[in-house]
């Protein structure tokens, strides 16, 4: 499997071999991770010390380790990744819902990373089954384009758990539903999930219980979130830099995933 890194080298590679295909230039860079282009294109790479983290896991329908791994397009134009467990339930258990992080601009939920880690606590956590959601990222898609992606997440699961989904006869849907407590949904994110656990479950309070009945949100896990605060926080200021995140790759980020025309100084910090 190529890792993220790899399919870029050989982009990279191909468009030196015949320099005519493009007329780009390069506008915006994040050091060993993002190049922003004048045409609007973007190129995602990654430190060497990340190419492990960053292979694609491709989803699987034989069970590994007790857990089967689905890729579903919903009818609510966002794909989602399920982990499920392959053992019978005795009795219907709480759903997880998560939303991966790196900084809004890059990241997928079918990163080994991430992989790892869920598919791992689909079987620790005794859950129905885990629903990662594969995110929009910046700066092609600004905020509030991931959350708008959440939330629609959880409009889908919502039709899923009422049987109005059309996605509802895929068998992985399918053995959701039977095993699935959607009254017990949990939303968890690392990073910038974590900031998105706490968006969408505020958008969805904002729009009332009704309107995600039958499915109720009956908590949140937010993994050091990386909330966008008007100043910035100790963390960001104390930290050492690392291979995979400095001040510089913060600001950035937040440049890149803010809309166009917002600075994290005008940004409006809530009491």
């Amino acid at each position: 499997m190529a890792t993220l890194p790899q399919m870029a080298a050989t982009k990279e590679r191909q468009e030196a071999a015949n320099p005519t295909t493009t007329t780009r230039t390069l506008v915006e860079s994040v050091t060993n991770w993002i190049r922003v282009y004048s045409d609007g294109s973007v190129d995602r790479l990654g430190p060497p010390e990340a190419a492990a983290f960053m292979v694609l896991v491709p989803p699987y329908d034989d069970p590994r380790d007790g857990v089967t791994v689905h890729d579903v397009a919903t009818d609510h134009g966002v794909d989602v990744r399920l982990y499920l467990t392959t053992t019978a339930p005795a009795r219907r258990r709480p759903v997880l819902v998560h939303f991966h992080g790196g900084g809004f601009c890059l990241s997928h939920a079918a990163w080994s990373l991430y992989h790892r880690f869920y598919a791992r606590l689909a079987v620790d956590l005794d859950v129905a089954g885990i629903v990662s959601v594969v995110l929009p990222l910046a700066p092609e898609h600004r905020l509030p384009a991931a959350i708008d992606a959440g939330h629609a997440a959880l409009l889908w699961l919502r039709d899923v758990a009422s049987g109005g989904s059309d996605t509802i006869a895929h068998p992985a849907v399918e053995r959701l539903c039977g095993a699935a407590d959607f009254s017990r949904v949990f939303l968890i994110g690392d990073s910038a999930g974590g900031v998105l656990v706490h968006n969408v479950a505020a958008r969805a309070g904002e729009a009332g219980a009704e309107a995600l009945d039958p499915i109720r949100l009956a908590g949140g896990v937010q993994l050091h979130p990386g909330f966008i605060l008007p100043e910035k926080s100790p963390s960001e200021l104390e930290n050492p830099p690392t291979p995979f995140m400095t001040q510089e790759t913060v600001d950035k980020f937040v440049v890149l995933a803010l809309p166009v025309g917002t600075t994290r100084t005008r940004l409006r910090r809530r009491r």
